[in-house]
């Protein structure tokens, strides 16, 4: 998947979040630079608080087993 970050949409939707993968990442944390690799964390940030506020995704409790995100 190529990650694109759209500052009209300054999210993801909760279908792109569960699809990305490790690879998606190291790719696009090796390809861009230092201002597109924070831009990604802070979207990333900004689609989980909106996710959770929605209550559609919650976070695992301590020492939960998973990829760190469940419906």
């Amino acid at each position: 998947m190529k990650i694109c970050i759209d500052f009209g949409h300054p999210y993801f939707d909760e279908k792109a979040i569960l699809e990305l993968t490790l690879n998606d990442l190291n790719d696009f944390y090796g390809d861009e630079d230092e201002v597109n690799r924070l831009n990604l964390f802070f979207v990333l940030e900004a689609s989980l608080h909106r996710l959770q506020s929605e209550n559609r995704l919650k976070t695992p409790s301590p020492g939960g087993k998973g990829h760190g995100l469940s419906r």
